[in-house]
């Protein structure tokens, strides 16, 4: 963890997660085991294998699942065209809790999570009444994994909050299409605290395993990358080119490997993040 990330920003991180409930549906921190139900005979719905609590309506499943496809599918065809992986080939899993608290009573977290994506078994655990920002989060990790498999922390984490308060509908085909795009308010005090340090040094969230990412500002600052990069108008094509290149790593296409290249292009991002004002809207592609 670099020095200028000192304990009170650490604390305020902490608390920020603790008090709003911050999306971290990868974070090492929080494990989700299959409850014993899960085991029960799913249920085949609206392409994804649903494993309901007990007590959970068949016609609530319907119409939850039918909620999360619509995301899925707006999501995909405006960000991951390419991506069929689940398609239905290898559906993606839902395991569904009737409540915030019984998802809690399955879920060890260090800090408090609405839902989480289990990348490695492919599944997606979230409580019933899980909002669409929330589904927008979890189907973005489901989606990317699904087009390279093991893609590395920050792109997972950047892309899932930056699509979050996203509207997609699925009909976008050109750059105009799009809507401005924010980032959640609940992203603002870690920005405040991180556009006050006396340096950023944002080119070490490429390096970043689960631990870093999640014990430091370098999730809100991948967040804030990839807004970057939408209002560049770069966002859509570098993703379609990380998604049809697999043999090269998600850095090195910033670049096209040009490691000075990559440099300039963060010490320019670093100075758009200290000016930007929290909570504004940017139209980009």
């Amino acid at each position: 963890m670099p020095a200028s990330f000192g304990l009170q920003t650490r604390l305020l991180i902490f608390r920020v997660c603790i008090c709003l409930g911050l999306l971290l549906p990868g974070c090492y921190s929080a494990t989700a085991r299959m409850p014993a139900w899960a085991r029960n005979q799913p249920l085949a719905q609206n392409g994804f294998v649903v494993h309901p609590e007990p007590g959970i309506s068949p016609l609530a499943v319907e119409v939850v699942t039918a909620r999360i496809a619509d995301v899925r599918d707006s999501l995909r065809t405006a960000y991951f065209p390419t991506v069929t992986a689940f398609y239905p080939e290898s559906p993606l899993q839902l395991v569904l809790y009737r409540d915030y608290r019984s998802y809690r009573a399955h879920t060890t977290m260090l800090v408090e999570t609405l839902a989480r994506y289990d990348r490695r078994l492919h599944v997606v655990h979230a409580p019933l009444n899980a909002g669409l920002s929330t589904w927008r989060h979890e189907m973005t990790h489901a989606l990317l994994e699904a087009g390279r498999p093991y893609s590395p922390y920050w792109l997972h984490e950047g892309l899932a909050f930056f699509m979050m308060e996203q509207n997609v509908t699925g009909t976008e085909r050109s750059c105009a299409d799009f809507a401005a795009v924010r980032l959640p308010d609940f992203l603002i005090p870690a920005l405040l605290q991180i556009q006050k340090q006396k340096q950023i040094d944002s080119i070490q969230i490429f390096d970043s395993d689960a631990r870093a990412i999640y014990s430091s500002d370098r999730y809100v600052i991948s967040a804030y990358f990839i807004l970057y990069l939408w209002q560049r108008g770069e966002l859509r094509e570098y993703l379609r080119l990380y998604l049809r290149t697999p043999d090269a790593t998600a850095d090195f296409l910033l670049t096209n490997g040009n490691r000075s290249g990559l440099r300039d292009l963060m010490h320019a991002f670093e100075v758009w993040l200290k000016n930007i004002r929290p909570g504004a809207s940017y139209r980009g592609c």
